[in-house]
């Protein structure tokens, strides 16, 4: 009898958590994602937190011509959550909403002073389901952040004695186009002169250098290079055939920030490399 209790309570369970996965999926399926002044996002955000009885929320300056593709409801949601936690579990009473665009990217950030945390944390509260005020959603702050294609991490300065988390968004209407053209660099024909700079320097230990040497690399935000080349022999005239790059931010990678480019190395590409790489001439 216990056993049959057991393997009903199993199947329960599991039957609990299918239907909460696709109630998930069906809430993020319906999420519009719409053009929308970065001001305006900050404001709503920033009223929504301020709801919470006792907290003061304040409003970095935002460029008035900036513009996002998001859906505003589910960010202010994650934001309002993330505020209410750290009110709940470490007594936080002020805020500020700041949003500045980086790059083809914009940053969404919930700042506050003192209170740091441990990766831990950030990562449970990025799994946890989204909770405000006693009502609960089956999403969490990384379905909001994957369905605008971006980015969560925890962030600190010491120096100010200042913490916060930020979401990166993708950029919308004439931002995106103004970010896709600043990227635009025009290549260099063969006749083009190019410096050449030498930094010999480049290993020389710096407070910097010792600073990042101590973080862990989940904790960081960096970019990872990989090439192909058609040998192992550079001094014998292998060449680089492919190069390939993609952003890291806090431990995810980030595959719309990523480029594959392939090399003419002006030279002929041997078949034992191409049974390594798949890499050929008529590539």
């Amino acid at each position: 009898f216990l056993a049959v209790v057991r393997e009903e309570s199993t199947a329960m369970s599991e039957r609990v958590q299918q239907l909460a996965q696709t109630a998930s999926k069906n809430l993020k399926t319906r999420w519009p994602m719409e053009d929308m002044l970065a001001a305006d996002l900050v404001a709503v955000v920033a009223r929504r937190i301020h709801a919470i009885e006792g907290l003061q929320v304040s409003n970095a300056p935002v460029d008035p011509d900036l513009w996002l593709r998001v859906e505003s409801f589910s960010l202010m949601q994650a934001l309002t959550y993330l505020a209410e936690r750290l009110t709940q579990e470490f007594a936080v009473r002020r805020f500020t909403v700041r949003l500045a665009a980086e790059g083809p990217h914009a940053q969404l950030d919930l700042v506050w002073q003192g209170t740091a945390m441990s990766t831990e944390t950030v990562m449970a509260w990025e799994l946890d389901p989204i909770r405000i005020g006693g009502e609960s959603t089956p999403l969490t702050v990384r379905d909001v952040v994957d369905r605008h294609g971006g980015a969560f991490w925890f962030e600190r300065n010491r120096a100010r004695h200042e913490a916060w988390f930020r979401i990166l968004l993708p950029l919308g209407g004439a931002s995106a186009r103004d970010a896709r053209r600043a990227s635009e660099v025009p290549a260099l024909s063969p006749e083009d002169n190019r410096p050449t700079f030498y930094d010999f320097d480049l290993f020389k230990a710096s407070d910097m250098a010792r600073d990042l040497q101590d973080r862990r690399l989940d904790d960081l935000s960096y970019t990872v290079f990989d090439t192909e080349t058609t040998g192992l022999d550079p001094s014998k005239g292998d060449e680089i055939i492919q190069i390939g790059a993609t952003r890291i931010v806090n431990g995810r990678l980030l595959h719309h920030e990523g480029f594959e480019q392939l090399v003419d190395p002006q030279r002929t590409v041997p078949v034992a490399s191409t049974k390594i790489h798949g890499i050929t001439p008529d590539m």
